[in-house]
């Protein structure tokens, strides 16, 4: 079956994060066993970063095929006013029409998104007859509701993290 892949990398690190606080998604090893399931035939990641902190990110990003939005805030700003830009942007309507754009080629969408406002989205998508999978780290109730199949991630899709001597993340 051919599929779409839409991620929201921060929704994903946030969520991750939250239940695994010392662990991140290797998104080498989740791309693989997706497409041990399906055909991928197009794949999104949509983020933020702060200056080029993600950079090496999305070029792992873009080796695994993913079209990359990405958007990057000025660091040299107070942090509230980083918070606040970060926070601002929300790609849930990018999300939705690239997943509108691919949905004629495509069996199954595939969301990495917990985001309770792809909602209609979702809906939309099993109104036209297609799958939709949503594959994260603490599905809310309300989207099994919909009809979806919700994947967790386990454990065994993540690496562990550890600070260096400057206090950043290296794995």
């Amino acid at each position: 079956m051919r599929a779409a892949l839409l991620v929201d990398s921060s929704n994903l690190f946030y969520c991750i994060g939250k239940r695994w606080p010392e662990r991140r998604l290797d998104y080498d090893k989740w791309v693989e066993a997706i497409k041990a399931e399906v055909e991928i035939v197009a794949s999104f990641a949509y983020g933020a970063q702060i200056n080029d902190q993600a950079k090496g990110f999305i070029t792992c990003l873009r080796h695994l095929d993913f079209i990359v939005r990405y958007i990057s805030v000025d660091g040299s700003e107070e942090k509230d006013a980083i918070k606040q830009q970060l926070k601002q942007h929300n790609w849930n309507v990018q999300i939705a029409i690239d997943a509108l754009n691919v949905l004629g080629n495509v069996d199954i969408v595939i969301l990495g998104s917990t985001d309770k406002n792809l909602a209609p989205l979702i809906s939309h998508i099993i109104d036209k007859g297609k799958k939709c999978y949503i594959y994260a780290c603490g599905i809310p109730q309300m989207f099994k509701e919909l009809g979806v199949k919700a994947i967790e991630i386990k454990d065994d899709l993540l690496i562990e993290i550890k600070p260096d001597e400057n206090g950043e993340e290296s794995e």
